[in-house]
């Protein structure tokens, strides 16, 4: 395997107290921050275990994402018992990433797991302004990698 130069950036989605946090190769970062689209900041080098502790637990909140929206912890036609919003942070290590999430799904994360820390009450408008960040992302790293 190719050692390949790791980073941690940080993204203001431009909400108060939000700061988005992500590992991406130094190439890529530095691309994203001469787009200038979100304010983008690299933090500091990432190790490989790092990156691959942190990468696991995204797949494990992927896959609980998954089975709590689509295997019927919900009610038919309704994705959410509540339409509480909460800011919720993800910590593995040293990484801590922000993000806002229904109450009932965060409680439901938070007995699974210690990495969940729920910071207090949020918004839609401020879930919608961090999934602003994640489209963009996307967008930008499937056309950089094409």
């Amino acid at each position: 395997m190719e050692v390949t130069d790791l980073v941690l950036v940080e993204i203001d989605p431009g909400v108060e107290d939000i700061k988005l946090h992500y590992i991406f190769e130094r190439e890529l970062a530095e691309h994203l921050r001469r787009k200038q689209e979100h304010p983008l900041k690299i933090l500091r080098k990432v190790s490989e275990e790092e990156a691959r502790r942190w990468a696991e637990f995204l797949d494990w909140l992927d896959a609980e994402i998954n089975r709590y929206y689509d295997d019927g912890e919900e009610e038919e036609g309704d994705k959410s018992k509540s339409k509480e919003y909460v800011l919720v942070e993800l910590k593995v290590g040293d990484i801590k990433h922000n993000v806002v999430f229904h109450r009932d799904f965060a409680e439901y994360l938070k007995k699974k797991t210690d990495s969940i820390r729920i910071l207090r009450e949020s918004s839609e408008k401020e879930q919608q302004k961090g999934a602003i960040v994640e489209a963009w992302l996307y967008h930008e790293i499937f056309h950089y990698y094409d």
